[in-house]
This record gives C-alpha cells, sequence and structure tokens, in this order.
C-alpha cells in the first residue's frame, strides 16, 4: 500500500499545480475584464459628451442671440433702430443741396436708448452693432443712389455711429440725432466728383433742422462748411476742377473713389486701378502717393512731371503735372486713350 504514496502525491502535486495555475489565470482575466470595462466608460462618457456637444454649442449660440436679439414686451430692436437711422439720413429736412440734384446727408449719429435696454442688449455687443450700423448705412446710400440711377445722395465725411444711454427714453424708445460733419475716419464714401460734371460749390450755409419721430424721438442735424480746400486739380486738358481738403483724397475708376474718373476711354481701357493714387492733405500741403491709402499700388503707376512717384509719395508743387497709368514708363503721356494727366494748383479759383 505504501508502494503507491509516492505516485499518488505526484499525481495530487500536479492537481494542486494545476489549479494554482488556472486561480493565476483567472485573476489575469479578471484583471483583463476589468481594464476592457474602464475603457469601455470612458469611451461611454467621451461619447455622451460628444452627442451633448451640439445642444451645449446650440445653447451657447441661442443665449448670444437672445442676449441680442430677445427683448421684454415694448423693448427695441436693432432692425428697428436702423429703420430710425434709414428715416434720419434720407429725410428731406435733415439734407441740404450742395448743386442741383446733389444731396448731402447727415454722415455722424448718436443712437440713444433706455438705460436698461442698452446695458442688458446692447452694451455686451456694442462695438459689433455700431459697426454694423456704419457698413449698412453706407451700402444704403450706394443702393438709394442705384435706385434713382445717378449720385444724388453723399456724405460730406465718414460715417460714424455712436451708442449709448438715455435716462428720459422708455424702453420702447429710441432716438436719433444725426450731423453732417466733414471730418476723417474709417468709413470714407464722401462726395464723389464725377469727371463729367463742373466742381461742387462748397455750402452757402448752415442748416439744422428738428423732425419727430414716434414717440417722441427727436433728429437734429447741422450742417457744417468744409474746411478751406488745400488746392485743386484740374482735369486736363482744360477739364473740370476738383478741390482737395484736408484729409485723404483717392482718385481711381472706381466709384468709392472719391475722384470718379468715369469718362468711357478709362472705364473700357481699365489702365487706371480702381484706387489708382492718393492724396493726403494738411497744414496747406498736399503729398502725392501711388496706390490705394491701404498702401496697395497700383498696376501701371503714377508719375509727376515725367518721373514715378516713390515709395515715401510726392509733395506737390503748384503746377506740378501729374499723369495716372503710363503706357510706357520711360515717357509717360497723359494724351493716350485710358491715361488721366492732371495739374495741381494750390489756390483754387
Amino acid at each position: 500500500m505504501l508502494e503507491g504514496l509516492p505516485g499518488f502525491l505526484g499525481r495530487l502535486g500536479l492537481v494542486l499545480g494545476a489549479l494554482a495555475l488556472s486561480a493565476t489565470a483567472l485573476v489575469s482575466l479578471y484583471r483583463q475584464a476589468m481594464a476592457v470595462q474602464n475603457v469601455v466608460h470612458i469611451l461611454n462618457r467621451v461619447l455622451r459628451n460628444l452627442a451633448d456637444l451640439p445642444a451645449r454649442l446650440d445653447q451657447g449660440m441661442r443665449d448670444r442671440m437672445r442676449r441680442l436679439f430677445f427683448r421684454p414686451r415694448g423693448a427695441v430692436l436693432p432692425a428697428e433702430v436702423r429703420k430710425e437711422l434709414e428715416r434720419v439720413m434720407l429725410a428731406r429736412e435733415n439734407t441740404f443741396e450742395e448743386d442741383p440734384g446733389a444731396k448731402i446727408v447727415p454722415n455722424e449719429y448718436v443712437v440713444e436708448l433706455h438705460d436698461g435696454i442698452y446695458q442688458r442688449h446692447y452694451q455686451p455687443e456694442e462695438k459689433e452693432i455700431v459697426e454694423g450700423w456704419q457698413r449698412w448705412l453706407v451700402e444704403l446710400l450706394d443702393t438709394t443712389n442705384n435706385r434713382y440711377g445717378d449720385r444724388r445722395y453723399r456724405f460730406r465725411g465718414p460715417v460714424q455711429v455712436t451708442l449709448q444711454a438715455a435716462g428720459d427714453l422708455h424702453p420702447d424708445q429710441v432716438r436719433v440725432q444725426g450731423r453732417i460733419n466733414a471730418g476723417t475716419g474709417p468709413y470714407v464714401p464722401p462726395p464723389r466728383a464725377r469727371a463729367a460734371a463742373p466742381a461742387p460749390r462748397a455750402p452757402q450755409a448752415q442748416a439744422a433742422t428738428s423732425v419727430q419721430a414716434p414717440p417722441a424721438q427727436t433728429a437734429a442735424v447741422t450742417a457744417l462748411l468744409p474746411a478751406s480746400a488745400a488746392g485743386c486739380l484740374e482735369l486736363l486738358p482744360a477739364g473740370p476742377q476738383w478741390r482737395l481738403r484736408r484729409g485723404t483724397t483717392v482718385l481711381g475708376r472706381s466709384e468709392s473713389a472719391d475722384v470718379y474718373l468715369d469718362m468711357p476711354h478709362v472705364q473700357e481701357k481699365r489702365l487706371i486701378s480702381g484706387h489708382h493714387a492718393t492724396i493726403r492733405c494738411s497744414d496747406g500741403r498736399c503729398r502725392l502717393f501711388d496706390g490705394s491709402p491701404g498702401g496697395q499700388r497700383s498696376v501701371n503707376g503714377t508719375y509727376v512731371n515725367g518721373r514715378r512717384v516713390p515709395p515715401e509719395g510726392h509733395e506737390l508743387l503748384d503746377g506740378d503735372v501729374i499723369v495716372l497709368a503710363a503706357v510706357d514708363p520711360d515717357n509717360p503721356r497723359p494724351d493716350l486713350p485710358g491715361v488721366v494727366g492732371l495739374i495741381f494748383h494750390a489756390g483754387c479759383p
């Protein structure tokens, strides 16, 4: 009987060893299963967050739009302010005629709102709202002129809108005040001189009016006389003249240029750029630069007395001959089709 004991103990050892290995394998499998479960849990959480992301973005957008446009009953919406700006800009009593058929409209506006409405709905986004209104007023003027087929309405200076609170207004009221002011600034669609027309006459008197906008909304307009001319440009040969005033004057083929060169040969040949040259006047002196105010050079160059204008510009002297675009850069001639010649006068007749 004892002879079989060693064999039995050997088999028992094998069994116990197998059981130990099985236990180790089970522990390892359990750990792996837990790791997989943690990964699945993390993935589920990530997927839930991704699924909720559009809703959160949507909610953020809705909150932003609500802050801009949601109003309690009777509060003023931005679209209603734009409508009032349009009314003030185009009202007959708020304009004056610089030339027959050419009306100067207000270019500076102050928009006043109820204090609470301003702080809650407008002040957080004031810069974006005001810049949007300024761009819209410029576009409105162009759209209105296109509707009539002429340049009937003009700005005398840059378009500027100021937004502020007023303690005497109710939540459903807005007050827009406007005035005509010949200054300088970022938005510059000033009176556009046309080559086919004589130089505009300066306004002879001030105009001040007060209009009523429902309910009890006042718009006052004051016309300011333009600054004295710093010089004149005369189209060669013996063409019309344009007065140069303090600030920036842009010459070019585009309608947005201050001196709009709309002659058929200029528009057809397209040698002259949309914003071809810039003249800056201050303290009675004028300096000519090639290209737009932003620094973009013209395609075919700007020349004074036969020489190309350098990057630092050229200070204009009485009698200087300016040539916009040159077919031959070595011999710029103002008498070729598509080219424009101008002469600068330090004094204006």
